[in-house]
């Protein structure tokens, strides 16, 4: 069996190889660290004492008492209002951080985005690395179907006299091509865990130990994916002690994350986003409402289709280093699976490899398009998250233009979606910007006490301009 190498997201390459020629290299700026939680020093926030409250309410307030742990200099947010344009012009992101968007991959210019970046994502690891222990974590395998199990990293957190506790599990989602082997996913694992979460740390099919297992089963860029996230969460508040999930993803992971929320929430109904023929080969899970404990999405990498469009063509390094790595990575996965010719072309190797489903083009971008593209519809996702949703994005990120945050809010009114931006963080690099704020963000939002969940007015968060609420057949919890 061929094994994976586990890859840099295309950021992070195109990073290294702009450092080397920029600073000779070998300096170390540039490279992964870790990051770990200093559980001592996270940040508590007060209980909000709004009678009405959502997700939107909740971010107002904790982005308030939280804001004094952002860098000096650095202490200002856009939040979701303020990106959406509810009831106001929305604001330009470029222009309230100060930014010029036609630099935003140079490392000259937004250096402070592209080593957050690096420093925050995996680079290659050895087969000594890839499966090192985690202590206080066992790996497992969670039942999808018969035919495939997805590999994880399970952390029950117990009481002090060594007894499991009863409390959420947050499931922490790798970003593109990832693995377990990511040092910021040990890091986060760690600090939930050690705080009072259960934790799992997937992988996907294609992923890490699943696709060793599976190699056959290739990756399903969030289809087929999205499903299987709903059944890790049955899996999961089937067994003892868990009492609900959450969701952390990151980069393509924080896409999983929206489309999941989303295809919860419309359980088997029929949807836009959706074609017929793609339904008839997604599967029927029961109806019932899942990741209660809230989702977080960082970094969500939402121009999925322009990705494809760009790298139809060769890209130079030199005139497009960001697009000429990605398509180096494309090209090694093309190798991996033994194609005649790689040539770095995505679409080829998605209509190619691994999907459960005939035609995915264009019925499978029409289901993880999450902004319109070139006149195609985005289908209103946002609309049917019934859950707490909160995208945390950066105004420095050089891979995912901030821009298209603003495009996903455009006009969104579901109240359980909420979005923050800083000035910092590049792409999924919070810790490395400021990891006080970021950790103490996370806590705060899954906090059982004081958490978005946890304030949220029953029966669901409050209508906002006619949003719908959904229906009472799907709103009793596990």
């Amino acid at each position: 069996m061929v094994q994976r190498r586990s890859t840099a997201s295309a950021a992070v390459l195109c990073s290294a190889l702009l450092a080397l020629a920029a600073l000779g290299g070998g300096c170390g700026l540039l490279t992964e660290r870790s990051y770990p939680m200093d559980t001592a020093t996270v940040a508590r926030i007060t209980r909000p004492g709004t009678a009405a409250m959502n997700t939107r309410h909740w971010l107002d307030h904790a982005s308030a008492e939280l804001m004094p742990l952002l860098p000096a200099g650095d202490r200002k947010a856009l939040l979701t209002e303020q990106l959406s344009g509810v009831g106001a012009k929305p604001v330009d992101p470029y222009r309230f951080f100060g930014r010029n968007p036609a630099f935003q991959s140079s490392i000259i210019v937004n250096f402070n985005g592209i080593q957050a970046t690096s420093r925050a994502s995996a680079g290659e690891l050895t087969e000594q690395t890839r499966d090192a222990a985690w202590p206080g974590f066992e790996d497992i395998w969670i039942p999808i179907n018969d035919r495939l199990s997805l590999s994880g990293r399970l952390g029950l957190c117990r009481n002090a006299d060594g007894t499991v506790r009863d409390t959420d599990c947050l499931i922490i989602l790798p970003g593109l091509w990832g693995s377990n082997a990511t040092i910021r996913t040990r890091d986060i694992a760690a600090g939930l865990r050690a705080l009072g979460h259960h934790v799992m740390a997937l992988e996907f099919r294609g992923y890490g130990r699943t696709w060793r297992q599976y190699p056959d089963i290739d990756y399903g860029w969030g289809v087929m994916d999205s499903y299987d996230l709903m059944a890790v969460d049955d899996w999961l508040t089937s067994r003892p002690h868990i009492t609900a999930t959450g969701l952390i993803g990151y980069c393509y992971g924080a896409n999983h994350a929206l489309l999941a929320a989303w295809s919860d929430a419309r359980g088997n109904r029929p949807h836009a986003g959706v074609t017929p023929e793609l339904e008839a080969c997604l599967p029927r899970l029961p109806q019932r409402r899942r990741f209660t404990a809230g989702i977080m999405a960082i970094s969500p990498v939402l121009e999925f289709e322009k990705f494809l469009n760009e790298l139809d063509q060769p890209r130079p390094l030199l005139l497009y280093p960001t697009l000429h790595v990605l398509q180096s990575q494309v090209k090694e996965q093309q190798e991996l699976h033994h194609f005649e010719h790689p040539d770095g072309q995505l679409r080829r190797l998605i209509v190619n490899i691994g999907f459960e489903f005939p035609g995915y083009f264009p019925a499978g971008l029409r289901f993880l398009r999450l902004i319109p593209y070139d006149g195609q519809p985005a289908c209103d996702k946002l609309a049917e998250v019934r859950v707490p949703l909160l995208i945390v994005h950066a105004s420095n990120d050089p891979l995912c233009d901030p821009a298209t945050i603003r495009t996903l809010l455009d006009g969104v009114s579901n109240p359980n979606v909420a979005a923050v931006m800083v000035d910092g963080g590049g792409h999924v690099g919070f810790t490395v910007y400021e990891a006080r704020w970021f950790y103490s963000l996370v806590v705060n939002f899954f906090d059982p006490t004081v958490g978005a969940a946890a304030v949220q007015t029953p029966a669901g968060s409050p209508a906002i301009a006619g949003q719908p609420q959904p229906q009472a057949a799907e709103e009793s919890n596990h």
